[in-house]
C-alpha cells in the first residue's frame, strides 16, 4: 500500500469515529431531554396535586370555620381557628369584624358591624420532600342573621306597650293643654289640672266636654289623652274617672296587678358587644359643651350610637344626636334642655329573622336615659324620636304656649311626671269666677275651649306625645349582656355566607 492509499484509510476510519461520537452524543442529549422532560411532568403533576390538595384544605377550613361561628364555643373575632387535616394537610382561618368592601358611602354601610370577613388559608406539603409546600387562601364574608335578643327584665313590655308611662309609683300632675296619643300607663294618683288650675270643678268639666265635643265634630283632637288610660283603680277617686270616661269619651282600665319595671344601669361596664364573640366597643364620651353638636354613630367603632355623660348633662340650642344618650350615676345625673332646635333620633338595628318574628320590625334601644331627672325649661324646643326614659322625673317647666315646645315621636317612661301650666292659663280665682258666671246660663259649652281661646288661652297642645309611625320594638340592655343571642332552637349564631373569593390579591 503506498503511502497516500494509507493516509486516505485513516482519514475515512476518523471520520468514521467521529460520526459515531456525534451519534452517540445525540442519543444521550435527546435521552436526557426525555429524562428531563419526564422529570419536570413529573415535578408539574406532583405541585400541581399539591396546589389542589391545599384547595382542598382552605375549602374544607371555610366549611369548618362557619361550622366554628356557629356553635356555641366559638372564640369570636381576632382569633385564629388552626387544625390538621392529616399528613402535610392543614388549615388557618382568622375572624375579623366588618367588610373591607363596604365604604362609607355606601347605602349598606350600616351592616358593617354586623359582617365577618374571614380569611382561610390552606397549606399542602410532602413530607418525604424537603421544602415542598402549596397553599391557597380564601377570604370570605359572613353576616349575622339576628334571631334573638338577650333577655328583658321583668316589666319592661309595661313600658314598651305604652305611649306613657309611669314606671314607678311616683306623682302625675298634668296640666292642660298637652297631648298624649295612644295607651297610657299610670301607678299613682292622677291629678289632671286641679293643683295647677284654680278654675272650679264646672269650669274642668265644661273645658273637657269642649274638647270631646270638637274631636267627635270633626274639629281638631286636643284632648289631653286619646287612650286607653290604664292607672291602678285603687288609688284614683270617682271625679278623675269621669272626667276621664264621660267627658273625655276616653276608655279606662285597671293595671293594679301588672309586674313593675325595676330599673338597673345598662351598659354599666361602658362597653358593648352586638353579639357573644363579637367586637368590644367603647361608648363615647359627650362633650361637656353640645352646643351646636351634630354626632352620629360610626359602624366602625360605635355602630350603636353610644352616648354618655357622667355628669349633669344640658342640651342647648343646635343640638342633633342620632343614637342613644345615657346619664349614669346617681341625684346628679339629670338631663335639662334649654334651647331651641334640638333634635334627637334612634338607630335601627337589624330585626329578628326567626318564623316568630314580627316581619321587617326594627330595633331600638332607647333614644335618652337619664339616671335621674329630665327637665324642659322655659324656652326649649326639642323633637325627639324613639324611647324616653327617666328614673326620676320627667318634668316640663311652666312657660308661655309659644315658648316651650316639645314633640317626642315614641315612648316616654318615668317615676314622676310633672307638667306645669302654660302662663296664659295662670289666671285667679276671680278671674275663673267672672267666667263661669259668665257661661253658666249658656246652653253652648262644646265651644267653652274655643271661646277660652279668645281669651288668650290657647287650647292647641305644644307639648305632645305620639305612637311610633311604624311598628319598633325596643331592648333594653341589662347590664353586660349582648344585644342579639343565640336562639335557644340554633345552639349557637346563624350567619349568612355572603361571598368568597379564591387566592385574594389584596
Amino acid at each position: 500500500m503506498t503511502g497516500s492509499s494509507a493516509a486516505r484509510s485513516n482519514c475515512r476510519r476518523g471520520v468514521a469515529v467521529l460520526v459515531v461520537l456525534l451519534m452517540v452524543s445525540v442519543a444521550m442529549a435527546v435521552a436526557y431531554v426525555s429524562m428531563r422532560s419526564q422529570s419536570t411532568a413529573l415535578l408539574v403533576q406532583r405541585n400541581t396535586g399539591l396546589r389542589g390538595a391545599a384547595r382542598q384544605a382552605a375549602m374544607t377550613g371555610l366549611a369548618a370555620a362557619v361550622k366554628s361561628m356557629q356553635s356555641a364555643g366559638w372564640a369570636g373575632v381576632d382569633t385564629t381557628l388552626v387544625r390538621s387535616l392529616g399528613p402535610g394537610q392543614r388549615f388557618e382561618a382568622t375572624f375579623t369584624t366588618g367588610d373591607a368592601s363596604l365604604l362609607p358611602a355606601d347605602a349598606d354601610f350600616d351592616e358593617y358591624p354586623y359582617r365577618v370577613t374571614l380569611l382561610v388559608t390552606g397549606y399542602a406539603a410532602e413530607p418525604t420532600r424537603t421544602g415542598s409546600q402549596a397553599s391557597h387562601t380564601i377570604r370570605a364574608v359572613a353576616r349575622l342573621v339576628p334571631r334573638k335578643l338577650a333577655d328583658e327584665p321583668t316589666g319592661w313590655t309595661d313600658i314598651t306597650d305604652h305611649a306613657f308611662c309611669q314606671w314607678d309609683a311616683g306623682d302625675s300632675s298634668l296640666t292642660v293643654p298637652f297631648r298624649v296619643e295612644g295607651p297610657v300607663r299610670l301607678r299613682a294618683e292622677l291629678d289632671l289640672s286641679e293643683s295647677q288650675l284654680k278654675w272650679s270643678a264646672d269650669a274642668r268639666r265644661w273645658y273637657f266636654e269642649g274638647l270631646d265635643w270638637l274631636r267627635r265634630n270633626g274639629r281638631p283632637d286636643w284632648r289631653p289623652f286619646t287612650g286607653p288610660v290604664r292607672l291602678d283603680y285603687s288609688e284614683q277617686d270617682s271625679d278623675t274617672f269621669a272626667l276621664l270616661r264621660t267627658t273625655l269619651g276616653t276608655t279606662t282600665e285597671d293595671r293594679s296587678s301588672v309586674s313593675w319595671f325595676r330599673w338597673s344601669a345598662p351598659f354599666s361596664s361602658r362597653t358593648y358587644r352586638l353579639y357573644p364573640g363579637g367586637k368590644v366597643y367603647s361608648v363615647a364620651m359627650l362633650p361637656s359643651n353640645l352646643s351646636g353638636a351634630n354626632l352620629e354613630p360610626d359602624p366602625r367603632t360605635n355602630p350603636l350610637g353610644i352616648f354618655l355623660q357622667s355628669d349633669p348633662l344640658s342640651f342647648p340650642a343646635n343640638v342633633t344626636i342620632r343614637g342613644t344618650i345615657l346619664t349614669v350615676g346617681s341625684s346628679i345625673a339629670g338631663v335639662d334642655f334649654y334651647g331651641a332646635n334640638v333634635r334627637l333620633r334612634p338607630v335601627d338595628l337589624p330585626p329578628m329573622l326567626h318564623p316568630d318574628a314580627p316581619e321587617d320590625v326594627p330595633i331600638r334601644l332607647p333614644t335618652l336615659v337619664s339616671a335621674d331627672d329630665i327637665l324642659f325649661h322655659r324656652g326649649s324646643q326639642a323633637s325627639i324620636e324613639g324611647l324616653v326614659m327617666a328614673a326620676d322625673d320627667f318634668t316640663v317647666d311652666d312657660a308661655r304656649q309659644s315658648e316651650t315646645v316639645i314633640s317626642i315621636r315614641g315612648k316616654m317612661a318615668a317615676k314622676d311626671i310633672r307638667i306645669a301650666r302654660r302662663d296664659e292659663w295662670d289666671r285667679s280665682s276671680s278671674w275663673w269666677q267672672l267666667v263661669e258666671s259668665f257661661w253658666a246660663p249658656t246652653d253652648e259649652t262644646a265651644l267653652f275651649p274655643i271661646w277660652l281661646q279668645v281669651l288668650g288661652m290657647d287650647p292647641e297642645p305644644r307639648i305632645t306625645i305620639r305612637p311610633d309611625e311604624r311598628e319598633i320594638r325596643y331592648h333594653w340592655q341589662k347590664g353586660d349582656d349582648p344585644i342579639y343571642v343565640p336562639h335557644p332552637g340554633d345552639g349557637g349564631l346563624r350567619w349568612e355566607l355572603l361571598s368568597w373569593v379564591d387566592n385574594p390579591r389584596t
